[in-house]
């Protein structure tokens, strides 16, 4: 269960929130003891509907969230958050990301399988800052029934840290692989950098 927010009733906390992925995200900072600090730069990858780059401005980071998927939130919350429409490997939206960056968080909880969700980080851990912070989760589609079919080439959680391993040194795992109460059939994982 989320904590809600200093002056906020735990009512209208609850029904504030976008999606269920903003406890996701809540409990992985909390995981990794992440600190997350206001006036910070966020980039949040597969963003729609907003759960993630909720919380995150709700913590007084700008956020910049990339979905080819329109928001889903309020004028309050939008103040500190800047959607970029595409897919994160797009050449328009890295270009946009270069003229913002660096971030001092990147987070993702987009739904690709994880040897696609690997390579979509490349030409954005460039624009992490040092000291910077990566919260991805993977989803595990092998594990779904009706995905069964792709089971060898999804079943790449591991596949997803070896290749972060090789193509970012800087990046360096914290902690392990965590199975967050909000996970369904997913996984979280956390890097920093050097």
């Amino acid at each position: 269960k989320t904590p809600p927010q200093a002056g906020v009733s735990p009512e209208k906390h609850l029904q504030s929130k976008i999606s269920r992925a903003y406890d996701k995200l809540v409990e992985a900072v909390s995981r990794f003891r992440i600190p997350l600090c206001p006036g910070g730069k966020g980039l949040d990858l597969g963003a729609s509907p907003g759960g993630w780059t909720q919380y995150l401005s709700e913590l007084g980071l700008e956020v910049f969230s990339v979905d080819p998927a329109p928001l889903a939130l309020g004028p309050e919350l939008m103040q500190r958050v800047h959607w970029v429409s595409g897919m994160s490997c797009d050449e328009e939206v890295l270009e946009r990301l270069r003229q913002v960056a660096p971030f001092d968080v990147i987070v993702s909880d987009m739904n690709q399988l994880p040897d696609e969700l690997a390579r979509s980080f490349d030409g954005l851990i460039p624009m992490l800052v040092p000291g910077g912070y990566v919260i991805v989760t993977i989803k595990l589609s092998h594990l779904r029934p009706t995905l069964q079919q792709n089971r060898g080439y999804a079943k790449g959680g591991q596949r997803f840290i070896n290749y972060f391993a090789a193509t970012f040194p800087q990046l360096k795992q914290i902690g392990n692989v965590k199975w967050l109460l909000q996970n369904r059939n997913e996984r979280c994982v956390a890097f920093q950098s050097d």
